[in-house]
């Protein structure tokens, strides 16, 4: 009599998205960097480990093959938090958090050769914790502080270079919105949201340049890392996504409460 091993598994819809990256990867190091990245974005969206998952994709489009990281949603339709790793500037600080978490934890010594759980380890890949090592994140996603094409790039250096209006933080809030031209729904939303621990911006309509490209931004907050831009001022929010600022475009699809989180 033989024996046959056998898959059992089922299929749910969900959001998904498949990040795919210009380099070849053992299963162990592709296994290492996927749960960075998950725990990454936890931190990120702040949300549950539990909320979103990942899994790996044999690839041959690299020579040798290598590994594609599809992360879901786990409720079944989605919960809509995958879909926010469209916005590139939440990509790149995703990235950029599992390379810092990785890099600054002092497991396994400076070899980094193996995880714990403040770097890569969780209950929900314990039968993988072996396989897991601090090293491989640091080693492969290292490559972003060389500005490759190859992954996204780490965080692009902003430099403030003219300060506009330092009086707007003694303005109303109502005053303060007008700059930002936003429609009567978002300023009732935005009223509605103001506590006394929000602070006001630092300065008004201020020019910077980031990555050799220059713009400026209708609302600064210094030391929050935050800039808003009107919706006709795409260009220059263009120009600062993927800075070490929190960039907001005040258009129709502008997520407000996140926003106000970030202030407060």
């Amino acid at each position: 009599m033989s024996l046959r091993k056998y898959s059992l598994g089922y299929t749910f819809k969900t959001d998904a998205i498949i990040v795919t990256v210009n380099q070849r990867y053992s299963l162990d190091e592709a296994s290492s960097i996927l749960w960075r990245l998950i725990l990454s974005a936890c931190n990120i969206l702040d949300i549950s480990d539990r909320e979103i998952a990942g899994s790996l994709m044999y690839t041959q489009e690299i020579p040798g093959g290598s590994y594609d990281f599809v992360i879901y949603d786990t409720t079944p339709g989605g919960s809509g938090h995958v879909r926010r790793f469209k916005d590139g500037n939440t990509m790149l600080r995703i990235f950029n958090g599992a390379y810092e978490i990785a890099k600054n934890c002092d497991c396994g010594g400076d070899e980094g050769d193996t995880s714990c759980y403040n770097c890569l380890r969780t209950y929900s890949n314990q039968k993988i914790h072996d396989n897991l090592k601090r090293r491989y994140v640091i080693e492969k996603l290292g490559a972003m502080s060389a500005g490759t094409n190859d992954i996204p790039q780490r965080m692009k250096p902003l430099k403030i270079t003219v300060k506009g209006n330092t009086s707007i933080g003694n303005e109303s809030w109502k005053s303060i919105f007008k700059v930002l031209s936003v429609s009567l729904r978002q300023q009732q939303k935005l009223e509605s949201a103001i506590t006394d621990e929000m602070p006001k911006p630092d300065c008004e309509t201020s020019d910077f340049v980031c990555d050799d490209r220059d713009g400026y931004a209708d609302l600064v907050w210094e030391d929050k890392k935050v800039m808003a831009f009107a919706s006709d001022n795409i260009d220059s929010y263009k120009a600062a996504a993927g800075s070490r600022y929190e960039c907001f475009l005040f258009d129709e699809n502008v997520d407000i409460e996140k926003f106000v989180r970030v202030l407060k």
